[in-house]
């Protein structure tokens, strides 16, 4: 028993050493990430945001295929909730960022841009699931809104036409240097928020 214990402290000091090194290397890699010639070093901020963006559908999409394991064997559903909490966030936190960025790049919020109002409707859905969450804590219940909250951001997104965003303007950018810099960027925030997922499914568990 004693020896269980011991080996769970130091795997949870080998996560939490893990998910430290990710932060600075995040760090790093905004600090040393190229600016651009138009935006300067406000591009680092859209590096940031759109990591987070991106994480947050992928987590949306994890946590739906998850949900629809778990309405057959319940053992998916603790997982299912963590990565749907780790969207949650990851969308509210891209959501804050992108007002930032509107204001402080485009001078203003664009609130008629449809990526924008693709945006806020996922957000009001978050925040309707969160409601929704409270009232109905019924895993079944849970996994079936999960599975709509997962194929509404799909449908929301694939159905968004581009205005004033550019589309896919970093991997359509001749700058090799920024593509890699934008996919260890990625990489780093997807894992530190993996990362916090598995912490968020053993206090679910515990």
């Amino acid at each position: 028993m004693q020896q269980d214990k011991r080996s769970t402290n130091l795997h949870w000091k080998k996560e939490h050493f893990l998910l430290l090194a990710l932060t600075f290397l995040l760090m790093l890699l905004l600090y040393f990430s190229p600016a651009e010639e138009t935006l300067g070093s406000n591009v680092k901020l859209i590096y940031f945001h759109a990591s987070i963006a991106q994480s947050g559908i992928i987590f949306f999409i994890l946590a739906g295929i998850l949900a629809l394991f778990s309405l057959k064997k319940m053992s998916f559903f603790s997982w299912s909730k963590a990565f749907e909490l780790m969207a949650f966030t990851l969308w509210i936190v891209q959501s804050l960022l992108g007002a930032l960025i509107m204001k402080l790049v485009w001078g203003g919020f664009l609130w008629s841009e449809p990526k924008v109002k693709t945006s806020l409707i996922i957000l009001f859905g978050v925040l309707v699931l969160a409601i929704f969450s409270e009232f109905f804590r019924e895993p079944k219940f849970l996994s079936i809104a999960y599975v709509v909250m997962s194929i509404t951001v799909l449908v929301a997104l694939a159905t968004t036409k581009d205005v004033f965003h550019p589309k896919n303007a970093i991997g359509s950018s001749p700058s090799l240097e920024l593509k890699v810099f934008f996919g260890a960027i990625f990489l780093t925030i997807f894992s530190i928020s993996f990362i916090l997922s598995t912490f968020w499914r053993k206090q679910l568990n515990s």
